[in-house]
């Protein structure tokens, strides 16, 4: 599928539901939530038939630069285990980000729901995501928000890395000030309110990923389930 960008203002205001047409695809049903303002649906091509994920997110002034960044990040990326860029949808009040229909599932939801991988499966789901952001390092791109819940399974049961919207360009500005991610999956410097290089902290995000999979349980996480921790980082 072509990558690329529509304008579809003839959907402008259109509920947004199953059975609705956006663009050249119809929704079958809705996948999931993102945040307050976000949701994916699975989707299909008319004319090819391919399933597709689209997530729908509600454009804000707050928002409309950081879906900007994630698209032309996202559209740029092209390896086996990050999941594709098909679309962008631009509509007068939402966006569409149109992308491959991956259909395995979520890593985190599959962790919680039946307990720690097996180590050999670990190491697969490591190795696949640890190869994606090497791709990504190569091209000065730092994820900024590595996560369980940013990996998925493909129907080959291959992982995926997904979810662009905090990713930046460590080119022209090696060391990151904003507190962004998620706050059991942060590196210290960040907590402490220092200047941070974004692919250092992608790679402490993977050693707590990998060690949430081999022991079903975070790292730093205690016994007040982590509240001190996301205390933190709300406080400024």
């Amino acid at each position: 599928m072509e990558q690329n960008t529509i304008t579809d203002n003839k959907n402008s205001d259109i509920l947004f539901l199953p059975g609705y047409t956006i663009g050249p695809f119809q929704l079958l049903k809705k996948l999931n939530e993102v945040g307050k303002f976000g949701e994916i649906y699975l989707g299909i091509h008319l004319e090819t038939n391919e399933k597709v994920a689209i997530k729908k997110i509600a454009k804000t002034e707050n928002n409309i630069e950081v879906l900007y960044n994630e698209i032309n990040i996202h559209r740029n990326l092209v390896h086996p285990y990050i999941c594709k860029f098909h679309y962008a949808i631009e509509t007068h009040y939402d966006m569409f980000i149109v992308t491959e229909y991956c259909g395995g599932g979520q890593i985190y939801n599959e962790l919680v729901e039946n307990g720690a991988f097996e180590e050999a499966k670990a190491c697969k789901i490591f190795s696949q995501i640890l190869s994606a952001l090497e791709y990504m390092h190569n091209n000065y791109i730092s994820h900024r928000d590595i996560k369980l819940e940013n990996m998925v399974f493909d129907k080959y049961n291959d992982a995926k890395l997904l979810d662009f919207g905090l990713s930046k360009s460590f080119k022209d500005t090696p060391v990151f000030y904003d507190r962004v991610g998620s706050p059991l999956y942060l590196p210290a410097e960040i907590y402490r309110k220092e200047g941070y290089k974004g692919h250092i902290s992608d790679i402490w995000g993977m050693g707590i990923s990998l060690y949430c999979m081999v022991c079903a349980q975070f790292p730093f996480d205690g016994s007040d389930n982590g509240q001190f921790i996301k205390s933190l980082f709300k406080n400024e």
